[in-house]
């Protein structure tokens, strides 16, 4: 029998990391630096970031713990707690 394709790649939402999440009237924005870019930045949610790849669905919000913000990549839902720092990709050590 054929193997199961593999999963969808979710490298990109994995990289980002989350450094914030601010309630400005009706819109929620998350400061998220992407892999790959210089800076943090601001982004809605329902905005997309790293070159599209990857999507702010939605922030949630309990009580007594930190925003868990849910990124999607190719379909594939990834949760982000605040001030998480995402893995390290394998580097030379200096």
């Amino acid at each position: 029998p054929a193997l199961p394709p593999p999963p969808p790649s979710t490298d990109n939402a994995k990289g980002v990391e989350v450094s914030g999440v601010v309630r400005v009237g009706n819109d929620i924005l998350v400061i998220v630096k992407a892999p790959n870019e210089p800076t943090s930045r601001y982004i809605k949610v329902g905005q997309r970031i790293a070159s599209g790849q990857v999507l702010i669905k939605r922030v949630d919000f309990k009580s007594g713990i930190e925003p868990v913000v849910i990124l999607e990549e190719n379909g594939v839902e990834v949760s982000k707690i605040v001030g998480e720092k995402s893995p390290k990709v394998a580097q030379n050590p200096v």
